[in-house]
């Protein structure tokens, strides 16, 4: 009796002894606040930036960099960080996603070198960019951190993406109502997208725009993206008339003004863009009516 009892005592202080032991783990691992370690502070979920349209370089922030909040340090350390165009390509693999590196010719970290002290411990990663060259796909900026004076490199928070977005006022998420015309096709009636579809209104330059993925048409009672209709809005800033459509790389011609009797235009009280164009060959009858409004930032 007193010898199973002796070995239940043993085993209570035993289990007592680990679960103490476990109460002073962190993550797994002992805790040690006198390690140094760099960290992106966005690493998980990335960093969005975004900016007015300009045809100028400018200077912003991308991501802030710091020391992990365990460390303990008493002295400046210097960490050095680095464009990593992996880190856009395997976000791209995980995530299903296409977003295009960063063309190196139009950006830069300014600088590349970083200084984070006892007191700050943290800091902003600045590049200085030409908004006009990141419109032609959906950009993203891959950093790494590739060395420090001392401590370590975080083994989970090294890289971040930094999604990069160059907008003017016309830019954003809309809803559309339309009519397409196109004869000898099903593609003939009224069509609308809700703001929930998600259509892209995206800037092309200071003044013009474009439908992402591609143009809706009327199908069977709901609408259909026709891949070959790529339209691009051209607007007078001065008047918000409508000047131009042109065509993207990959679509039909358009023909603009088609009819001269229509007001296109974009009315900044109300946010809507009114259009109305034609599709090539000049003679078929095809045309396009949008009335696009405003539902949210893209």
């Amino acid at each position: 009796m007193k010898k199973g009892l002796l070995v239940l005592l043993c085993t209570i202080l035993v289990t007592c002894f680990f679960s103490c032991k476990q109460d002073n783990v962190f993550g797994g691992i002992e805790p040690n606040t006198d390690r140094v370690i760099a960290e992106f502070t966005d690493a998980v979920q990335g960093t969005n930036v975004s900016h007015d349209f300009s045809s100028e370089p400018i200077t912003l922030d991308l991501t802030e960099l710091r020391l992990s909040p365990r460390s303990v340090t008493n002295h400046a350390t210097k960490i050095k960080v680095v464009v990593n165009s992996t880190v856009v390509t395997d976000y791209n693999a995980v995530n299903s996603t296409n977003y295009t590196p960063a063309p190196a010719a139009a950006f830069s970290l300014t600088p590349s070198e970083y200084v984070v002290t006892p007191e700050q411990r943290k800091t902003m990663i600045r590049a200085t960019l030409r908004p006009s060259a990141f419109l032609d796909a959906q950009y993203a900026v891959g950093l790494s951190i590739a060395e420090m004076s001392d401590g370590e490199i975080s083994a989970v928070a090294h890289d971040v993406i930094v999604f990069i977005s160059i907008k003017n006022e016309y830019d954003g998420i809309y809803s559309l109502k339309g009519y397409s015309n196109i004869p000898g096709s099903p593609y003939v009636g009224n069509f609308t997208l809700p703001c929930d579809e998600e259509l892209e209104v995206a800037t092309s330059s200071a003044a013009s725009v474009y439908l992402s993925p591609a143009q809706p048409v009327y199908s069977t009672g709901s609408f259909a993206y026709i891949s070959n209709l790529l339209p691009d809005f051209a607007v007078d800033k001065a008047t918000g008339r409508i000047t131009a459509v042109a065509a993207r790389i990959g679509s039909l011609a358009f023909i603009f003004p088609f009819d001269a009797l229509y007001n296109s235009r974009y009315d900044a009280a109300t946010k809507t863009i009114y259009v109305k164009y034609g599709i090539a060959p000049a003679g078929s009858g095809r045309y396009i009516i949008d009335t696009l409004t405003y539902c949210k930032p893209r």
